[in-house]
């Protein structure tokens, strides 16, 4: 199905940012960056497989495959269908798994996760004694922590060498130090705005319709990305009366986390850390029950705390996001939410960057390659690492359409 909060039923929405169709040197440039990686990428398959004589010859077949189909495109890129980053970045997770490479950064991931873990317990705590003295500060915290944490991107040719030259905590604190402000695309202050008017709902009692119900966070990364930026932002969000629906991959693509990695090992975990995310996504599973299996309509709550906290997937195995194709549960969901989060370069910047939603939306990403961060912001302004924070609500979007 189609995602239900594109404004004007979709017919206005593409899901790549830039058409490459008619911009050659743009497509080659593209597809030298993602060939220089399939060394590497098919060494870290073979790994994941036990790095046996079986999984060695599977990988070197996957790398010379992937290359091949690399080489097609780069001669004919209309040979499977119209240009764009995204069905390249599709076709590569495609070739691992007709490989037999379910999930070629399992090892790596389940590494970062455990690193990331160790760091959430204090990292909760500063948290809550930054909000204890200034609420008002707290949301400026959490998209900083959504920046920071989405620097962990074996995806991005820049990040390699942080991670071989620092620890989870170390590179997680330098890169919220330096996050660089304003911020490329800074919405900020509106997005805070907007935090601090549902905490004011949720402060006085309700009275008034909540501008937030449910919140829909599309998620990236795994390890710190997910562990240190989306959970403390997910549990602030329950804090102030929100419900939240996590949304994941439902097969791995690079170091993404999937929807079964949340529910399996992430929120079993971060519950012993702070009961609030066992409390919350134990009330979703029961509601989720009692609803027939299916996610129910978003409600208001004040008394009963923690607000509910789903898991579903987005029926993807790619970096990218293509709201034209979600799966039932996501989109009946959706249809009752009136924020979406959208995290992570491919998913908010390669795709979805001028997605138009019927509701608040927070498209939030650090920008991990010099050449797209020159063609989105301009060469100027365009920087490696520049932050992206953009935030537009409901009514600006409706006024863009008129």
């Amino acid at each position: 199905r189609q995602f239900p909060l594109l404004t004007n039923g979709g017919l206005d929405y593409t899901p790549d940012t830039f058409d490459l169709s008619n911009d050659r040197d743009e497509w080659n440039y593209w597809i030298d960056t993602i060939n220089d990686g399939v060394s590497s990428l098919a060494k870290r398959a073979c790994a994941s497989a036990g790095e046996t004589a079986e999984a060695r010859r599977r990988s070197e077949a996957f790398g010379t495959a992937f290359s091949a189909h690399l080489e097609m495109v780069r001669a004919d890129p209309c040979c499977y269908g119209r240009p764009s980053l995204s069905a390249i970045l599709e076709l590569r997770e495609e070739c691992l798994r007709e490989f037999d490479f379910t999930d070629a950064y399992q090892v790596a991931k389940a590494r970062e996760n455990d690193a990331a873990m160790t760091v959430l317990p204090g990292l909760l705590n500063e948290l809550e004694e930054a909000r204890s003295r200034s609420e008002e500060m707290l949301p400026h915290l959490l998209l900083e922590g959504l920046l920071a944490g989405n620097v962990f991107d074996w995806g991005a040719k820049a990040c390699v060498q942080l991670y071989e030259d620092g620890s989870i905590l170390d590179i997680y604190k330098a890169s919220q130090k330096n996050l660089s402000k304003p911020y490329a695309v800074d919405d900020s202050a509106a997005f805070v705005r907007a935090w601090h008017r549902q905490r004011a709902w949720m402060r006085t009692g309700g009275g008034r319709p909540a501008p937030w119900r449910r919140a829909i966070i599309f998620a990236d990364n795994a390890g710190a990305d997910v562990v240190l930026g989306v959970l403390p932002f997910c549990r602030a969000l329950l804090g102030i009366g929100v419900e939240v629906v996590l949304c994941a991959n439902r097969l791995p693509a690079i170091n993404d986390i999937t929807a079964d990695e949340i529910r399996r090992d992430i929120l079993p975990r971060a519950g012993l850390c702070a009961d609030v995310f066992s409390h919350a996504y134990e009330k979703g599973v029961r509601l989720r029950d009692e609803n027939g299996g299916r996610v129910p309509m978003a409600r208001e709550w004040l008394a009963d705390y923690p607000p509910p906290l789903y898991v579903v997937d987005n029926g993807s195995g790619s970096p990218c996001l293509d709201l034209r194709r979600v799966p039932v549960d996501l989109s009946e969901c959706a249809k009752h939410a009136d924020l979406v989060v959208i995290e992570g370069m491919g998913r908010s910047v390669h795709t979805n960057f001028d997605a138009k939603l019927k509701c608040d939306v927070l498209k939030i990403a650090l920008l991990k390659n010099l050449r797209l961060a020159q063609r989105l912001l301009g060469e100027e302004v365009g920087k490696m690492f520049s932050c992206v924070v953009k935030f537009e609500e409901r009514e600006q979007q409706q006024q863009q359409q008129q």
